[in-house]
């Protein structure tokens, strides 16, 4: 027995279900668009198709997104949409979000005869959800924008204590970023590690000026006393909702993989991965910069200092990553001085 075409309907709320559950996603932009031009070529039964996004810098429409073959070069991801009519057998839909245009939605109908007032219906309501999802991600992305900015000016409020630690923590989320990325993390974590990353020193503030400024290397019941950053950092922040995934790597930055750390003499896999990547990037940065008590080094001669301690202080693992990661980079990565700070949120986004 043969069975029909699906009812409309059907095919309606099967395709809204999956767009929103990109609309209650995490923000991944590009992706997700992906996942809306394919349910708008569902609906269409389109063979191919393109989502484009106005750039309001430019005042040009963007593709963001391709799905299906034929495209020729330059009308890729990234391509500029000239104004006027499309193409021959091109479908356009606007995506109208509050009233203003933010991009296009375009499916390509040759050879496919004139498109049914019931797909077409189905078509521009998915245009609409599409609008929709690309000012809700754009709010999304305004908005961790703004937390990213609070955490860094936070972060930078710690190393003016400090004025031989100036932009320590950005380069430090730089560098710790760059290990996460061969190291795997991603998402989520990823995220969790940049905020630990520029989070790690935070507990500083408790400390005494007359020991975090200290122009000499600090004596026994001095160093106990600092010490307790750690934990002070992640007592400051444990109540903040948004924060529960960074507290362990702030925690923990000073746990050694041969349990000789501290807070809490954790070992091997027991400290969470962003403590023992942000060790490393720590202990490089630390290495690399100036200090009042004696100059920074060039990166080789860091990596030599650090080198005898992989197995004990640092992950073998991640050690290595930071060797890849220095032959690899430009030298600017091992400069002492590092001109300009990153965009650390365009770091995130693309995935660095």
């Amino acid at each position: 027995m043969t069975t029909g075409p699906a009812p409309i309907g059907s095919i309606y709320l099967e395709l809204f279900a999956r767009i929103g559950e990109t609309l209650t996603s995490a923000f991944h932009l590009d992706e997700d668009l992906v996942r809306i031009l394919s349910a708008a070529l569902e609906a269409a039964e389109a063979r191919r198709g393109r989502l484009m996004l106005l750039d309001m810098h430019r005042e040009k429409m963007v593709v963001r997104a391709v799905a299906g073959q034929g495209f020729a070069e330059g009308e890729g991801v990234g391509a500029f949409v000239p104004e006027g009519p499309p193409p021959s057998g091109m479908l356009r839909v606007p995506l109208v979000g509050r009233g203003e245009p933010v991009g296009l939605l375009e499916l390509d109908l040759t050879g496919g005869g004139p498109l049914p007032d019931d797909r077409r219906r189905l078509v521009v309501a998915v245009a609409a959800q599409a609008a929709l999802f690309v000012e809700h991600a754009r709010q999304i992305r305004g908005n961790r924008r703004m937390f990213f900015d609070i955490i860094v000016s936070l972060a930078s409020a710690v190393d003016a204590k400090d004025a031989y630690t100036h932009s320590h923590t950005v380069r430090v989320a730089e560098v710790a970023l760059l290990l996460g990325r061969r190291l795997g993390v991603a998402g989520r974590e990823r995220e969790a590690l940049l905020l630990a990353a520029l989070l790690h020193d935070v507990g500083k503030i408790a400390i005494p000026d007359a020991i975090l400024k200290k122009p000499a290397r600090l004596d026994p019941d001095e160093t106990e006393i600092m010490r307790g950053h750690p934990a002070a950092g992640a007592a400051m922040l444990r109540h903040v909702r948004a924060l529960r995934d960074v507290v362990p790597g702030i925690r923990h930055h000073h746990e050694h993989w041969d349990g000789s750390g501290y807070p809490d003499g954790l070992a091997g896999a027991a400290i969470p991965r962003s403590a023992r990547i942000i060790l490393v990037a720590d202990a490089f940065d630390a290495l690399t910069s100036n200090r009042v008590y004696r100059p920074g080094v060039d990166a080789a001669l860091a990596l030599e200092a650090m080198r005898p301690y992989s197995g004990r202080q640092f992950e073998p693992e991640v050690f290595a990553a930071l060797e890849t990661l220095v032959r690899e980079q430009p030298p600017g990565l091992a400069e002492a001085e590092r001109p300009g700070e990153p965009d650390l949120f365009d770091l995130l986004r693309r995935g660095i």
